[in-house]
C-alpha cells in the first residue's frame, strides 16, 4: 500500500466519523431517538443497515475460501435462510413494528404480562447485553485481526517504549474504538446512516475485484474453460460430472425438511431495524430488501472470486484456503482501488460492531436500568448513561478478544442456543396459549441440551473419550447421514455435523415447552386481550381471544402471508440461479430461470404489496376513528 491507499482510507474515516458525530444532536433527544432512531427510518435506510451488519469483515474470506474447496456448491449453505427471511419480512415485520416495544426483550412483559414475564425480561436482558453483544464484539475484533494479518499485511508485533504489541490487535481495538464513538455520540440514526456509506464502500469494492478476477482469468467463458480442463468438474454451478444428484440435493431436502429452518421471527439486530421504521409496510419492504439482496447481489462476487482464484494461483500451495481472496487483492488491485477495497473492510468491520454497541447498550437501559433500577428519571439522564454504557460494552468486547482462545466455539455454541429457541419465538406471535412458563423453559432447555450433547459426543464419540471403551464402530448422526447420502463434499461435513446437532436441539427443546405449557397456566387474560388490541396477530391460533375483543378488526391474513412467503422464495431461488447462470454463460437455465423470476416479482408486486398497501390504509383510518 502507498500513500494513495492510505489517503483514500483516511478519507473514508473521516467522512464516516463526521457524518457520526452531526446526527448526536438528532439521535440524542430520547432514548426512542438514541435505540430506534425516533422510529423514522424509511424502509430502503432500514434495509441497507441491515445488509451492512450482516457484510462482517471476514464474510468474503470464508465464503471465497469454501468456493475454493468445495465449489460452487457450497454456496447451499448461505441460501438456506431465505424461507426464514421472507417469513420475517411477511409474517413477523409489521407484528413487529405495531408492538411498539424499545426491544425484543420488552415484548416479553407486552405478549406474557409484567408480573410472569419479568423473571423473563431479566434474564434474557442480562444475557444478551452482558454475555452476546460482548461475545460478538469480540469475535468481531478477533476477525479484523486475522484481516489486519491476511488483508492489510501488517506485521506481527511493533515496539512501543520498549514494548512489544501484537499489530493486528492494537488495529482491531482501533477500530472497535472508532466505533464506538460515533455510535456512543449519535445512537441509532449514526448506525444506520453510517451503514449506508459503510453498505456502498463494501460492495463497489467487492464487484471490482469480481471484474478484475474475471479479467484475469480471461474472461467468464475462458475461466469455465480452464476449471474444466484442470480438471475441477464439479465445482461449476449446474455441473453434475463429479457430483451426483443425490449429493448436490442432500443439502436442500435437509433444509426444506428441518422446521427450525422455516420460520422465524429474526435476530436481535434486524429486530432493532423493523421497529424502528416508520410504518408496518416500510419494516416489511426494509426486510424483503435484505432478503433479496444478499441472496442475489452480496455473494455471489465472493463465491467467483474463490474459483478464479484456482487459476489464478495454480501451482501455488495456499494453507488456508481463506487466505486466496487477500492473495487476490494484493495481486490484482491497483493503487487506489487497493485502498478502496481496504476500506470496505473497514467498513465491514465497523457496521456490525457499531449495530451491536448499540443494541447491547439498549438492553441494558431499557430492560434492567430503567425497568427496574432507576426509574422516573428524564430521557436526558437515560440518553447520558446509555452513552457510557456503549463505552463499557465495548471495553468488554475488547477483553474477549485479547483474552480468549475459544470465543469461536463458543460463538457457535451461542448460536445453537438461539436455534433451540427459535420456533417458540416465532409460534408466541401465533397462538395464544404459548406462556410465560413455555419461553422461560425453552431457554432454560436450550442452554442445557447444547452442552450436553457436546459433552456426550466428547466422551463417546472421540477416540480419547472416557466412555469410547463401549464401542468401536458408533457414528455421529451427522456422520451417518454423509456415509448414507454419500456427501463427499469437503464443505458438506462441518454444516451437516452443525445442521444436525441444531436439529436435535430443536426437538428436545420443542418436546420440553410444549410439556410444559400444557403443564401451566395460561398467560392472565388481560395480558393476552392487551396483547391481541394492540399487535392484531391474525390466524386461528388467536380465536379464543378475539371472541373477547370483538371490537378488534383483522385486516391480516395468515394464508395470504404464507402465499407471500412462497411467492418470495421462487423468485429469489430463480433469480438467484438466473444471474449466476448468467455469469458462467449457461443461457438457456439463465432465460428460463429468469422468466421465472420475472412472472413471480410481478404476482409479488400485485398480489402481496399492492395488498399491503390497501392494508396499511385501512389501518390507518380504523386507527383515525378509535382517537
Amino acid at each position: 500500500m502507498n500513500w494513495l491507499d492510505w489517503t483514500v482510507i483516511g478519507v473514508f474515516c473521516t467522512v464516516i466519523m463526521a457524518i457520526g458525530l452531526s446526527l448526536a444532536k438528532r439521535g440524542g433527544g430520547s432514548m426512542t431517538d438514541f435505540f430506534l432512531a425516533g422510529r423514522k427510518l424509511p424502509w430502503w435506510l432500514a434495509g441497507l443497515s441491515m445488509m451492512a451488519t450482516n457484510f462482517a469483515s471476514d464474510t468474503p474470506l470464508h465464503q471465497s475460501g469454501n468456493a475454493r474447496k468445495g465449489g460452487f456448491v457450497s454456496y447451499w449453505f448461505y441460501l438456506r435462510g431465505i424461507m426464514t427471511s421472507m417469513s420475517i419480512a411477511f409474517i413477523f415485520a409489521k407484528l413487529w413494528r405495531r408492538a411498539n416495544v424499545l426491544t425484543d426483550v420488552e415484548f416479553f412483559e407486552l405478549r406474557h404480562g409484567k408480573n410472569s414475564a419479568r423473571i423473563l425480561r431479566i434474564t434474557v436482558a442480562s444475557y444478551n447485553c452482558f454475555i452476546f453483544a460482548p461475545l460478538k464484539i469480540g469475535l468481531f475484533t478477533l476477525a479484523m485481526s486475522k484481516i489486519a494479518k491476511v488483508v492489510f499485511q501488517m506485521p506481527e508485533t511493533f515496539q512501543f517504549m520498549g514494548c512489544s504489541f501484537s499489530s493486528h490487535i492494537t488495529m482491531s481495538v482501533g477500530v472497535v474504538v472508532f466505533a464506538m464513538v460515533y455510535s456512543a455520540a449519535s445512537g441509532l440514526w449514526g448506525v444506520a446512516v453510517t451503514d449506508f456509506i459503510e453498505w456502498f464502500i463494501a460492495i463497489i469494492g467487492t464487484y471490482a475485484l469480481l471484474v478484475l478476477s474475471f479479467k484475469a482469468c480471461g474472461g467468464p467463458r475462458a475461466m469455465v474453460d480452464t476449471l474444466q480442463s484442470m480438471g475441477s468438474d464439479g465445482r461449476l454451478p449446474f455441473d453434475f460430472t463429479r457430483l451426483t444428484p443425490m449429493t448436490f440435493l442432500s443439502p436442500v431436502l435437509i433444509m426444506l425438511f428441518l422446521p427450525w429452518r422455516w420460520i422465524a421471527d429474526g435476530d436481535l439486530a434486524p429486530v432493532q431495524r423493523l421497529m424502528a421504521c416508520k410504518t408496518e409496510k416500510d419494516a416489511m419492504l426494509s426486510q424483503l430488501m435484505r432478503t433479496i439482496m444478499n441472496s442475489i447481489l452480496r455473494s455471489l462476487p465472493w463465491i467467483i472470486c474463490g474459483l478464479a482464484s484456482i487459476i489464478i494461483f495454480a501451482g501455488i500451495r495456499i494453507e488456508d484456503p481463506n487466505d486466496a481472496y487477500a492473495m487476490l487483492i494484493h495481486k490484482l488491485m491497483p493503487h487506489g482501488l487497493l485502498g478502496l477495497m481496504m476500506a470496505s473492510f473497514l467498513a465491514a468491520f465497523l457496521s456490525s460492531t457499531d449495530t451491536y454497541l448499540n443494541l447491547g447498550s439498549a438492553y441494558f437501559m431499557n430492560d434492567l436500568y430503567r425497568r427496574f433500577i432507576v426509574k422516573h428519571k428524564d430521557e436526558h439522564h437515560y440518553v447520558k448513561a446509555s452513552r457510557y454504557v456503549t463505552i463499557v460494552l465495548a471495553i468488554l468486547g475488547i477483553l474477549i478478544a485479547v483474552m480468549s482462545d475459544n470465543v469461536f466455539e463458543l460463538f457457535k455454541l451461542m448460536l445453537k442456543v438461539m436455534a433451540g429457541v427459535s420456533l417458540v419465538r416465532a409460534f408466541r406471535w401465533l397462538w395464544w396459549r404459548i406462556n410465560g412458563w413455555a419461553m422461560l423453559i425453552a431457554i432454560v432447555t436450550a442452554t442445557i441440551v447444547p452442552l450436553s450433547l457436546s459433552i456426550w459426543k466428547s466422551a463417546y464419540f472421540e477416540p480419547d473419550g472416557f466412555m469410547s471403551f463401549f464401542t468401536t464402530t458408533a457414528r455421529p448422526p451427522a456422520q451417518w447421514l454423509i456415509d448414507t447420502f454419500h456427501i463427499v463434499e469437503p464443505v458438506f461435513p462441518n454444516f451437516l455435523y452443525f445442521t444436525v446437532d441444531v436439529s436435535l436441539i430443536t426437538f428436545f427443546v420443542t418436546a420440553s415447552w410444549l410439556i410444559g405449557m400444557f403443564l401451566t397456566k395460561p398467560d392472565p387474560t388481560e395480558a393476552l386481550k392487551e396483547f391481541y388490541r394492540r399487535v392484531r396477530p391474525a390466524g386461528p391460533g388467536w380465536k379464543p381471544i378475539a371472541k373477547l375483543c370483538p371490537e378488534v378488526k383483522i385486516t391480516d391474513s395468515l394464508s395470504a402471508d404464507l402465499f407471500a412467503c412462497i411467492l418470495g422464495c421462487i423468485f429469489c431461488y430463480s433469480a438467484f440461479f438466473g444471474i449466476t447462470a448468467m455469469y458462467f454463460l449457461r443461457w438457456k437455465i439463465a432465460v428460463i430461470a429468469l422468466i421465472i423470476a420475472v412472472v413471480f416479482g410481478i404476482l409479488l408486486k400485485y398480489k402481496v404489496l399492492d395488498r399491503y398497501t390497501r392494508m396499511a390504509e385501512i389501518d390507518r383510518e380504523l386507527q383515525a376513528k378509535d382517537c
